[in-house]
This record gives C-alpha cells, structure tokens and sequence, in this order.
C-alpha cells in the first residue's frame, strides 16, 4: 500500500522475495528436533513405520492417513472446518477492488490503511488466538476448535454489517479490523489440533495436507467463486454485485464454526474412557 505507488506491485514482490529467501537461509542453522521425542514412550514410532516413511512407501501412508480420518472424525472436521474458514481468504483477493468500486475509496487511498490493519489485527490474531484457545483448553470442554467456533460466531455479525455500512461509518473499520482478527486467530487452535490428534508418525503429511487443502480448495474456491459470481450479478445488472460475491462468501465460511463444532463434540466422545487411545499409536 505504500512502496506499491513509488516502486510498483512487481518490485514489492521481488522485496518480499528477497526477504524470505534470507529467512529461509536462516532456517539452515536451526536443528530438527527428534520426531516424537516430547510424547509419550508409547506414541513413539515404531521402526517399521519409520522405514515406511523413509523409505517412500507411500501406498502405505496414504492408507494410514485414510485410516486416521476413518477413525478420528474430529480431526476430519477440524480440517474440513479449516478449508471452509480460507473459503473467504481467497474472496479477499477482490478486497481492494470493491473498496476502491463499490465503496467509493480512491485508487490507492485505502491500500495502506488496509494493510495497517491487517498488520496490527492479524497479528493480534496469531497470537490471541493460540493463546486463548490454550486458556479455553485448561477450564472448558471442547478443545481449541470450540474457542475458534465462538469466536468465528462471535465476528460473524462484525463482517456482514462491515459489507454494509458506510465507510464514513466507525462500524465499517470495526467489522474490516475483526475480519482480519479472526482469520489470523485460525492457525493456533487449528493446527495445534491436528497435530494433537494425529499419530506422531503422520504429523508432517497431514500438517502438509492440511496446508494443501487451505490453499488449493479453500483459497482457490474462495477467488474463483467471488470472481464468478460478480460477473453473473453484473450481467444481471445487480446492484454492487461484488458487495454481494463477497457477502456469499463470507456466508458459505459460516460452515467452518459448523464444522469446528462438530469437531470439539468428537473430541470429548473421544476422551471416554476405552475410546480414542488407538489413535495415538
């Protein structure tokens, strides 16, 4: 939003290039820590599973990690939860455009307000997020992706009312800055369940999968789904019709609270005494 209008989009990119490709050089010095070794001696891998891996048998990872889905629904609705809530990642793509469109902010003039908030709200996000969800955690039933799916409901009025109103509104940076906040606030309790439920030996294709999931179906049906939908309201001479593609978005992420719910009553079934322990081996 700043340096876009005095070096241009393409030069950012290459910065941002750059700067991860430093970050990613300092990632040489840092030591993988043994696979399992802060877990239990009974959820620690068995060789043969560890040669499986090793060894490129991929058949049979694809058939543990089916296995693992069968067995533990709630990590199959944290994960699903997970695709719904990028559903509207990926409409953000046309944020910019329908500020500038459809609600009357010069091209350029909101850019760098936009990514402030992002900046201050979805790091507040990040960090909120894993820390609450671990307070929530320690006192209530449920797990993490309950404290996710309150929240998400919680937000839920702060978005639709930010499509809405005026930007001249207060409400309008409200619902934008909650939006972010929210989102943000999805890695913590989300990943950190996943890993929880997964076998040690899975926790890296299934962290690999999860990412995949996120940004080939969640984010690419997002972008694809506001794009297709503005144009057939525009060829219907709706009234903002990219107010109403993204509204639509943000109305089929709803699924994700749905879903994270599910995924938290799964969870404590699974605490039963007799239930759940298979799935730790």
């Amino acid at each position: 939003g700043v340096l876009g209008p005095m070096i241009g989009l393409r030069n950012c990119f290459f910065i941002l290039g750059g700067v991860g490709v430093v970050l990613a050089f300092g990632l040489l010095f840092l030591k993988d820590p043994k696979r399992g070794a802060m877990e239990e001696k009974e959820d620690s891998m068995a060789p043969e599973q560890e040669e499986a891996l090793l060894g490129g048998d991929w058949r049979r990872v694809i058939s543990d990690v089916l296995l693992v889905f069968r067995s533990t629904r709630a990590l199959a609705w944290t994960m699903l939860g997970a695709v719904f809530l990028h559903v509207p990642l990926g409409a953000g793509q046309f944020a910019i455009v329908w500020l500038e469109r459809e609600r009357g902010f010069g091209v350029g003039e909101i850019s760098a307000t936009y990514g402030l908030i992002y900046i201050i709200f979805g790091t507040a996000g990040t960090f909120l997020g894993g820390i609450l969800s671990d307070w929530y955690q320690s006192r209530f039933k449920g797990g993490r992706v309950r404290f996710l799916a309150y929240l998400m409901l919680g937000v839920a009025p702060l978005l639709v009312s930010f499509r809405f109103v005026s930007p001249s509104s207060p409400l309008f940076y409200i619902g934008m800055a909650a939006g972010m906040f929210s989102v943000s606030s999805f890695y913590g309790p989300a990943f950190s369940t996943v890993q929880d439920l997964t076998p040690v030996r899975l926790r890296g294709v299934m962290t690999g999968l999860l990412l995949v999931a996120c940004n080939l179906l969640g984010l690419g049906i997002g972008a694809m789904m506001t794009g297709y939908l503005s144009d057939v309201f525009s060829a219907y001479s709706i009234f903002e019709p990219l107010t109403k593609a993204l509204l639509t978005a943000d109305i089929v992420s709803w699924a994700a609270p749905a879903s994270f719910i599910l995924a938290s009553i799964y969870l404590e079934r699974s605490k039963e005494p007799g239930l759940g322990s298979h799935l730790r081996n």
